[in-house]
């Protein structure tokens, strides 16, 4: 069992383990959901999260709209669009 230090917080301590469980997943494991993704990505996740749906369904529609070619990733719109369409079929 970990001992907190003098003067370390509690929730300190927890949001430094919480970080370091993190990067050992991304070394570990580096294809599991720990894909570094541009902030438009980020940003259509979000958005499909917040509407309902399942992050690794939207994750892997993301992925099927990205290969759709280079029209789909200029604007936040476009790739919306396309990510939904992949989410339809």
């Amino acid at each position: 069992m970990t001992t907190l230090g003098a003067g370390v917080s509690r929730d300190r301590f927890l949001s430094g383990t919480i970080y370091r469980l993190r990067y050992r997943c991304q070394v570990a494991c580096p294809s599991i959901g720990m894909t570094a993704a541009s902030p438009m990505e980020e940003d259509v996740l979000s958005a499909l999260v917040n509407l309902g749906y399942q992050r690794v369904a939207a994750e892997k529609a993301l992925q099927v709209a990205g290969r759709a070619g280079a029209k789909a990733l200029q604007s936040f719109d476009a790739l919306f669009r396309e990510t939904l369409s992949a989410l339809s079929k």
